[in-house]
């Protein structure tokens, strides 16, 4: 619970400083609280910046992708929580700081800058994730892959992207056919459709290719790699094996 919201319910900071003396709530960082020996997770923090602080952030990526089970391993060591906003947006100190037991990858993104002015909504490649009593916006499978490769190589890697499209069997095909036109990110559409194409699930076939833009010139994701002519594309050597079934 934020200070702000909790004011908006009429309690003051007299009060609220006054159930804190009382054992009552405790402060998790400048402007948050929770009930004294309550035990909270990312979940609701996430739901507090999107609820209380209103923030237009949403799960995404990797993290999107494991709420889906679609994820295909967890790395080693700590979890990594992927949250995914406008460039400029910055986190709450208190959530920031918060032990929520999992690494923060914070990413500013204007993939989709269009579809976003419709947060939240799933003409955008939105859903709702509930656990318990908790709900939050995240990204739907479509668009989290999509965001999953946006980082890569920088936080994900060619071969778990591979693994986790082979995994992909249910796309749909129209919200997907409207992220891909709407996506800003040539590398992004590129290495998408490289990797489809490589696993050829059903959905594939039923893209319209002629009306996602590709842009010109190559892309170079990994140097010294293995050069995908149909798609300009540069990815990792082992790409040109045929994959093993």
């Amino acid at each position: 619970m934020t200070t702000a919201w909790l004011e908006k319910k009429g309690l003051t900071r007299q009060l609220l400083y006054k159930y804190k003396q009382s054992g009552w709530i405790e402060g998790i960082g400048p402007g948050a609280y929770k009930k004294m020996d309550d035990s909270i997770s990312w979940l609701g923090g996430v739901e507090a910046l999107q609820k209380q602080v209103n923030l237009k952030i949403h799960v995404g990526g990797r993290t999107a992708l494991d709420l889906h089970g679609k994820a295909h391993y967890l790395k080693f060591g700590k979890a990594t929580l992927t949250l995914i906003g406008k460039s400029g947006y910055k986190l709450p100190t208190w959530f920031k700081n918060y032990s929520w037991n999992t690494e923060i990858n914070f990413a500013s993104s204007n993939l989709f800058e269009e579809l976003d002015e419709n947060f939240g909504k799933k003409i955008a490649g939105y859903t709702v994730h509930s656990s318990g009593r908790i709900s939050i916006t995240i990204s739907s499978a479509e668009r989290a892959i999509l965001e999953f490769l946006d980082q890569v190589p920088q936080e994900n890697e060619y071969d778990e992207a591979l693994k986790i499209m082979e995994g992909l069997t249910s796309l749909r095909t129209g919200l997907l056919q409207e992220l891909l036109e709407k996506c800003k990110s040539v590398k992004v559409k590129r290495l998408f459709l490289h990797l489809a194409n490589r696993i050829n699930h059903s959905w594939f076939q039923k893209l319209n290719q002629s009306r996602i833009e590709l842009g010109a010139g190559k892309r170079l994701i990994y140097k010294n790699g293995y050069y995908d002519s149909k798609y300009r594309i540069t990815v990792p050597e082992e790409a040109r094996e045929p994959r093993s079934v």
